[in-house]
């Protein structure tokens, strides 16, 4: 994916990206992060019209006294693509020579007796709504609202259609599971869960091992485990509904 843009008054910034096979596109979501720091924000941007295999978005109210690093995926019924090389915009000039760290860091290959799958992270999600609560979950967290889950980001050997995972719950195992994305609750697609009636008042624990291999087996990696709170504000939302299993993500050019 080539991703170009340009600046525009009251700190609107015009992107226009490619994609080498647009048949196989639902939609684009982008990213953008201030200079200097690693949480990004995410805005979707539908599908807007092709001009052949080129797109025009608009990003309104980005920070006007900063750099701006924006990124794009695409994404399908089966998943989304890895994020786009990061364009730098400035507020009326050139972006600063110093580059801030790179969101998220480049895949290095595992070291000799590693494993190739492995949990890069977890969101929160609104489920109602579609939208990120918390981009970086971490130990300690408290989630808030009825209607939310928990997404589980894998590297791109896990997105790719490699390996599996296995998750537990408070200390419960679950099931083997081949295909992302993985989440609380299971199925669903990218950036649309349902609300995961597990996330009731409390404390709880979430553990998920990787595995190279389908159905859990060959090299595992370390289990990565996250302790947090949930505060509802209410009675546990009911049961997801069961959905299909979501078929192999594209990969953008």
């Amino acid at each position: 994916m080539l991703l170009v843009g340009s600046e525009a008054s009251a700190r609107n910034e015009q992107l226009t990206w490619t994609h080498a096979n647009p048949s196989t596109v639902n939609g684009f979501r982008v990213y953008w992060r201030t200079s200097g720091s690693s949480t990004q924000n995410q805005v979707n941007a539908g599908l807007p019209t092709a001009n052949g295999n080129s797109y025009a978005f608009t990003v309104a109210n980005v920070p006007d006294t900063t750099d701006v690093y924006f990124s794009v995926r695409a994404f399908n019924s089966g998943g989304d693509s890895p994020s786009s090389n990061e364009i730098c915009r400035g507020p009326g000039v050139p972006c600063g020579t110093t580059p801030p760290p790179t969101t998220p860091p480049p895949t290095t290959p595992p070291p000799t007796g590693g494993t190739q799958s492995s949990i890069t992270g977890f969101k929160v999600w609104n489920a109602t709504t579609d939208t990120v609560l918390i981009n970086d979950f971490q130990n300690g967290a408290t989630i808030t609202g009825s209607c939310a889950a928990i997404e589980i980001v894998g590297n791109a050997y896990l997105v790719n259609g490699n390996g599996s995972v296995r998750k537990s719950f408070d200390n419960v195992v679950g099931a083997c599971e081949n295909t992302s994305p993985f989440g609380y609750p299971d199925g669903g697609a990218p950036g649309q869960f349902d609300c995961e009636a597990a996330l009731t008042n409390g404390n709880h624990s979430v553990s998920v091992t990787t595995y190279d291999g389908k159905n859990c087996t060959g090299p595992a990696g370390a289990a990565v485990t996250r302790s947090f709170s949930v505060s509802t504000g209410g009675s546990p939302p009911p049961p997801p509904a069961a959905l299909g299993t979501p078929g192999k993500p594209y990969l953008v050019q």
